[in-house]
């Protein structure tokens, strides 16, 4: 069993699980010609072959799974050949997020390659909603559409398609997401699709490919492979798209964005490179994080506060200049985004918190208690938010208090919502239950939307918590530690066998090392904005060595002060003799410093006990 530290001296409780999964660490060292530690590190990602294991450290073209093993992925690209040959007029109809972004430049710049008359159109957000739907179809039947041809949308659209069908309109649909689940008069369950011509989605049944878990781009650029695309050319979009769309990164999604990125950073593509540069990035040093954080919420900016079609439109652009005008006003848009998004997340943290302190008072308990006092299922009307950052926010919620979150803002007559759950809630199970107050929702676990008359809010935020299961253990956050290492034990070699496990991500998470009574020399802030804390340790086996905290600095010290008192918190800041001795998680990695190589520790929370 794996050992278990809880923490909850601090607002949101935890427990430390360390991974340590059980396998022959010096055998699979040798092999790999590893050090046992990072042996360790992939036995703790279920790296159990040495296929799986050559694939992961070393990811290469060889590692992507062919187009043909896609269902009805050959079908399609045959279909497209015939419509392309026969002049027939093709409408592509994506998503306004990253994916349907970038699935969408891949269709078209692949079928525009191969003299395709071909055109697209993507969802308003507000105005359309998400996925083709019938007005779009009659807009298209009126301007002499012969085929419609779908991208990380479409797999739910059944109205949408039988009416392209009936207008005599040809469909393939190319799509993502899981399929549509039914129950009979019977109680048996069975997955039911829309009537397409030709349907690729990788969940759909009798699915032939070994790798399901892609986003709806990957799946654009394998149908595209079959056209004759080299799919080097693709690989930056479809490497944006997975990490964007929060995709697993496993097997050949692993090896998208590793090779995506080396492509990203060599792209020559007009607006891909203006994007890099309005953003003032380094292309050499350009990382999961630029992509997930910089880039792609510039692109996700335009469908949120714009029309995602300027997205489009900029990676389209092949005029240096026009692609320069068109990535600064995406950057601009992007700074409107993460301004709204930070007062309606602000504002929502403090209703949340001023809400439980005084729940709290009204108890007569402390105010460090409040935390109990917050809903288990948290449910906010941000009236005057802008209804496309709501799930943005319901997100920032979810990771600050480890609760799921739902998000309504104003919409007409109606409240629409956005949620964000954690593991041990199923947002869109437990919304069944109560689908008698709403007017529609639609989501999966981990995600959902949904819209409700005002005046049945209060109702639908009772019976959610009213019906919520959840246990204290399930709402402390769980934070998975791959295994107790002594610092004197980080070396060079080890940075470097690290360095060969990115890029990391959902499904592939950073290396996370843990230390246990660290005794703390000093600390110091630090930084030009006073943002960083700087602590000098040492652990039980007397090694010294520094580490920077980049988290709450204030809640650290209002924690030192609970736990041993402001005295001691005074001495520690001097460097004086004191009793502060933590426990930490920490992240190694290589410090430069006047031409000086050294290794500090970024750590990444702590305990006190």
């Amino acid at each position: 069993m794996p050992s278990i530290w809880q923490r909850s001296t601090t607002p949101m409780k935890q427990t430390w699980v360390i991974k340590n999964k059980k396998g022959d660490i010096d055998a699979i060292a040798a092999e790999q010609g590893i050090s046992p530690v990072t042996a360790q590190l992939l036995l703790n990602r279920d790296l159990t072959t040495k296929e799986e294991r050559d694939v992961y450290l070393h990811p290469s073209v060889c590692g992507l799974r062919e187009p043909e093993l896609l269902l009805n992925a050959k079908k399609a690209a045959g279909a497209l050949k015939d419509a392309v040959a026969a002049g027939k007029h093709i409408r592509i109809v994506g998503d306004y997020d990253v994916d349907g972004i970038t699935a969408t430049f891949v269709l078209f710049s692949a079928l525009s390659e191969i003299g395709a008359k071909v055109d697209f159109r993507i969802p308003d957000r507000i105005a359309d909603g998400y996925g083709v739907n019938i007005s779009m179809i009659d807009e298209a039947f009126s301007q002499g559409v012969d085929l419609i041809l779908t991208c990380d949308n479409g797999i739910s659209e059944f109205d949408a398609v039988k009416h392209a069908k009936e207008l005599g309109m040809g469909f393939i649909l190319t799509d993502h997401h899981r399929i549509t689940v039914v129950t009979g008069p019977d109680g048996t369950e069975r997955q039911v699709m829309p009537e397409a011509d030709i349907i690729v989605n990788p969940h759909q049944p009798g699915e032939t490919t070994p790798f399901h878990d892609i986003c709806g781009c990957v799946v654009a650029m394998k149908v595209v492979q079959l056209l004759g695309a080299d799919v080097m050319r693709y690989l930056p979009y479809a490497a944006m798209a997975t990490l964007c769309d929060v995709m697993d990164l496993k097997d050949e999604n692993r090896v998208i964005v590793a090779l995506g990125l080396g492509e990203l950073r060599r792209t020559r593509d007009a607006g891909l490179s203006a994007l890099i540069t309005a953003n003032k990035l380094e292309r050499e040093r350009l990382s999961v994080y630029h992509i997930g954080f910089v880039i792609g919420p510039c692109l996700n900016a335009s469908g949120r506060l714009d029309t995602a079609e300027k997205a489009e439109r900029l990676l389209l652009e092949k005029n240096p200049e026009k692609a320069r005008e068109a990535a600064e006003e995406l950057v601009a848009l992007n700074a409107d985004r993460k301004e709204l998004t930070e007062i309606g997340a602000n504002r929502a943290s403090f209703i949340i918190d001023a809400v439980a302190k005084k729940q709290a008072e009204f108890c007569g308990a402390a105010e460090e208690e409040a935390e109990n006092y917050i809903d288990k299922v948290i449910v906010l009307n941000l009236k005057d938010c802008h209804e496309s950052v709501a799930g943005i926010i319901a997100g920032r919620i979810k990771e600050k208090y480890n609760r799921p979150a739902f998000v309504f803002t104003n919409s007409g007559d109606v409240l629409k919502g956005s949620g964000r759950s954690i593991e041990a809630y199923s947002m869109y199970e437990e919304l069944t239950k109560v689908k008698d107050l709403l007017i529609r929702f639609g989501g999966h676990p981990m995600a959902a939307g949904l819209t409700i008359d005002p005046e049945k809010l209060p109702e639908l935020q009772q019976r959610l918590n009213d019906n919520c299961t959840l246990d204290e253990k399930q709402l402390a956050k769980k934070v998975r530690i791959d295994m107790k290492l002594p610092f004197e034990k980080v070396t060079y070699k080890l940075l470097d066998e690290i360095a060969l496990m990115e890029p990391f991500g959902k499904g592939n998470e950073k290396v996370l090392f843990a230390e246990k009574d660290l005794k703390v020399i000093r600390g110091s802030v630090i930084g030009k904005r006073q943002n960083m804390l700087k602590l000098n340790l040492i652990n039980v086996g007397g090694c010294r060595f520094t580490a920077l905290y980049f988290g709450d600095i204030i809640r650290f010290f209002e924690d030192v002060k609970r736990r041993f008192g402001e005295n001691e918190l005074d001495k520690m800041m001097k460097g004086m003799p004191n009793s502060v001795v933590l426990s930490a998680t920490y992240v190694p990695e290589r410090e430069e410093y006047n031409g000086m190589m050294s290794i500090r520790a970024k750590l990444v929370d702590y305990m006190f006990f």
